[in-house]
């Protein structure tokens, strides 16, 4: 399901970075990498032949690692750009060296990465390099944050079928804390009932699978967990209905990469 990714590119990234992702995406079973430049400005011909040379560069990096790499160049604004070469390359998903950014820009300002998420409707892994698959080849530990809802339903068919080759899998639904304790225990085992048809549904396909229920603020929990749990994945499926406060503040699967240490994928 995640055979061929489209990664734009801005040029800069460290190579060290893209040889990180590159052996990342390979426990996805990513068989093709679509390597796109977006310019917002014209080019000039000795500018396009650098750019090449560049991207070649890259492409080296992934042939290496055994992915085939294509590469795109292309003028515009780079996040509609970007989600339209993703349709046109046949890409299924889209994949994103992360940089972070402050707290202003964030907030206030934007970013080509930033807008890609706002949106894109295409599967994106924002992945952020830790070197740690130097020693090993699988990834440890992945956190699901399953809302227990819609989702679920966008999600489960990645779980089940991508050979993420992660050892444990943990199930994390944050909730509220219902009015009186007779009708948070009924609503924790209602939960605990759904979360056991998704570990059904992936057993075989981890080593380990574990349940989380907590209670408090969704962004801060899945941050606190990953964390905590030394998480090598963070899957979220992004919920279509969005709250007003999402448009100013940004969604759940909007504000993990800038909150968690480790790569973030999102299912649309």
């Amino acid at each position: 399901m995640l055979k061929k990714a489209l990664i734009p590119l801005s040029l800069k990234e460290p190579h060290f970075k893209l040889t990180d992702m590159a052996a990342y995406i390979n426990q996805f079973g990513t068989e093709t990498v679509c390597l796109c430049h977006i310019a917002e400005s014209t080019y000039s011909e000795s500018e396009r032949l650098r750019t090449e040379e560049s991207l070649h560069a890259v492409s080296e990096i992934f042939r290496k690692k055994g992915i085939a790499a294509e590469t795109v160049i292309e003028r515009g604004e780079i996040a509609s750009e970007v989600c339209r070469q993703a349709h046109q390359q046949g890409a299924d998903y889209i994949s994103i060296p992360w940089k972070k950014k402050n707290f202003i820009k964030r907030s206030i300002l934007t970013s080509p990465d930033i807008d890609i998420l706002r949106i894109c409707s295409f599967p994106t892994l924002i992945f952020k390099s830790r070197g740690y698959l130097g020693a090993r080849s699988v990834l440890d530990t992945m956190v699901y944050a399953t809302d227990c809802k819609e989702a679920d339903k966008k999600v489960l068919p990645y779980l089940k079928s991508v050979p993420f080759g992660a050892e444990t899998l943990y199930f994390l639904h944050v909730r509220d804390r219902a009015p009186d304790p007779e009708t948070d225990k009924k609503r924790q085992e209602h939960l605990l009932q759904k979360i056991a048809k998704l570990e059904d549904a992936c057993r075989g396909r981890f080593q380990n699978i574990e349940t989380i229920l907590a209670i408090g603020s969704i962004k801060n929990r899945i941050t606190r967990k990953s964390r905590k749990f030394e998480a090598d994945l963070v899957v979220i499926g992004r919920n279509e209905k969005k709250k007003p406060m999402d448009k100013l503040l940004g969604s759940t699967a909007e504000s993990l990469p800038h909150r968690v240490n480790c790569s973030v994928l999102i299912i649309t």
